[in-house]
């Protein structure tokens, strides 16, 4: 199938809590965390409770399951996934950047660039965790383009991962 049919046009786009959204976004990670053995902490180093971006909840949904279920699956058990909140200038505007920190298997740097291709996943990865597909990057990097999120990843073999998303924050609508 093609990777665009996952993903919501942006159509439907509206001003969206992002603090409120991760929050509860991250409770309904509960079931998967517990499985693994593995602790959430959102870390909120932002001024305003109240943060709004011009998103869709769809494509919100699949950038943050797929990121925090990656952080989660290549973690190590007992381990902890850290998501920061910070207030940053983006685009010579306000931002916000929202980091996703794992401690997990990490990845080489030659892999950085190719785990956003559709299917691509390295050996590490597989032999980790067996349950992936290939996908949930590509789909995290299509959606971050339609919501014009800027997307970096800095990664270290045993180290652990930490994805950043930049958002610009809109006006209070």
């Amino acid at each position: 199938g093609n990777l665009k049919s996952y993903v919501v046009s942006e159509k439907q786009f509206g001003a969206i809590n992002l603090v409120q959204f991760i929050e509860s976004f991250l409770l309904q990670m509960n079931t998967l965390t517990v499985e693994k053995n593995i602790k959430i902490k959102l870390l909120k180093e932002i001024q305003s409770p109240d943060i709004y971006v011009m998103a869709n909840e769809e494509n919100l949904q699949l950038i943050f399951s797929n990121l925090l279920t990656n952080a989660i699956n290549y973690s190590y058990e007992k381990g902890t996934v850290n998501v920061i909140l910070n207030e940053v200038n983006y685009n010579e505007n306000k931002g916000l950047c929202v980091s996703i920190e794992d401690h997990g298997i990490g990845i080489d740097k030659e892999n950085i660039e190719k785990i956003f291709e559709e299917h691509y996943r390295t050996n590490q990865a597989a032999e980790f965790y067996e349950g992936g597909t290939g996908l949930g990057l590509s789909i995290v990097k299509v959606c971050c383009q339609i919501l014009n999120v800027k997307l970096e990843i800095d990664s270290a073999p045993e180290q652990g991962t930490t994805v950043k998303l930049f958002f610009n924050i809109s006006g209070k609508v």
